[in-house]
C-alpha cells in the first residue's frame, strides 16, 4: 500500500508533504523545546527546600559528620535531577499533544485539503522524512498492511 501512494504522488506533491510534516514536527519540537526548559527549571526549585532540609536533618541525625551531610547532599541532587526530569518528560509529553490537538492537526488537515492530497499520502511521507524520535512521529497512522502481509501473518499465527 505504502508503494501505490507513494507511486502516484508527483514530485511537487512529494515537496509539498515533505515541507508540511518538517513545519508541523518544528513547530512542536519548538513549542515542546521551552516547556520542557521551563518544567526542569521548576523541577528543579521545587526539590530544593525539601532537598536542604533532607540534608541538614542528615547532618543532625548522624552526629554532625561532614561525610554523611555529603552523602545526604549526593543523594538529594540525584533525587532532585530525577524529579526534575520526570516533570521535563511530562511536561514535554503532554504539550505535544496539546499542540497537536489545538493547531497542527488543522493546520494538516487544511493544507492538505488545499492541496488535494489525502492523510494517508501524508502520513507515508511524514514516515519517511521524520526520524522515529520525531514529535509528530506518534501522531502519524501506521500504514495498513498490504494483503501479502494479512496471509504471512495469518500463517504465522496457525503455527
Amino acid at each position: 500500500m505504502n508503494d501505490t501512494l507513494l507511486t502516484e504522488l508527483t514530485s511537487e506533491q512529494v515537496a509539498v508533504l515533505t515541507e508540511l510534516a518538517e513545519a508541523e514536527n518544528a513547530r512542536l519540537e519548538d513549542a515542546a523545546s521551552t516547556v520542557t526548559q521551563q518544567a526542569f527549571n521548576l523541577g528543579c526549585l521545587v526539590g530544593l527546600l525539601p532537598g536542604g532540609i533532607f540534608v541538614l536533618v542528615s547532618f543532625v541525625v548522624v552526629g554532625f559528620s561532614m561525610i554523611g551531610a555529603a552523602i545526604a547532599l549526593v543523594l538529594m541532587l540525584i533525587g532532585l535531577i530525577a524529579f526534575a526530569n520526570l516533570a521535563a518528560f511530562l511536561a514535554r509529553g503532554n504539550t505535544i499533544k496539546r499542540i497537536y490537538n489545538d493547531q497542527s492537526q488543522g493546520e494538516i488537515e487544511a493544507a492538505l485539503n488545499k492541496a488535494g492530497l489525502s492523510r494517508e499520502q501524508f502520513d507515508v511521507v511524514a514516515r519517511q522524512v521524520l526520524p522515529s524520535q520525531a514529535a509528530l512521529y506518534t501522531f502519524l497512522q501506521e500504514p495498513a498492511p498490504s494483503s501479502s502481509d494479512k496471509k504471512s501473518r495469518r500463517w504465522k499465527i496457525k503455527l
